[in-house]
């Protein structure tokens, strides 16, 4: 899977699903996981660096998706020169994918 087939795979789940209703994301060792069963008490940011390591997030080839704030999810991927980002949001008409820097909150 290319990183580009994970972001229009995420556009069509929050299409269907919306933004409130998106789980973390990852994909890994060819494998999809979605993070479930997520405490009230845990930010789904914390989840994904939490968990992340523990499915192979950060290696080359690896994606992940994540409710960043209401209205954003950010997407990254890592490849040879190191993490890349970009924040999924609605538009006018459709959804909107734009390049973004490393967010604070990412801890791999």
């Amino acid at each position: 899977m290319e990183f580009e087939d994970f972001i229009s795979a995420t556009c069509n789940i929050l299409e269907e699903d919306g933004f409130a209703a998106y789980l973390p994301t990852l994909y890994a060792g060819g494998e999809i996981l979605v993070v479930e069963g997520i405490p009230s008490s845990v930010a789904d940011t914390d989840a994904l660096n939490n968990l992340g390591p523990d499915h192979g997030l950060g290696a080359p080839g690896t994606f992940f998706a994540v409710l960043a704030s209401p209205n954003t999810v950010v997407a990254g991927q890592f490849a040879s020169t190191g993490w890349q980002f970009v924040d999924i949001q609605q538009g006018d008409s459709g959804f909107v994918v734009t390049s973004a820097e490393r967010p604070l909150w990412f801890r791999l």
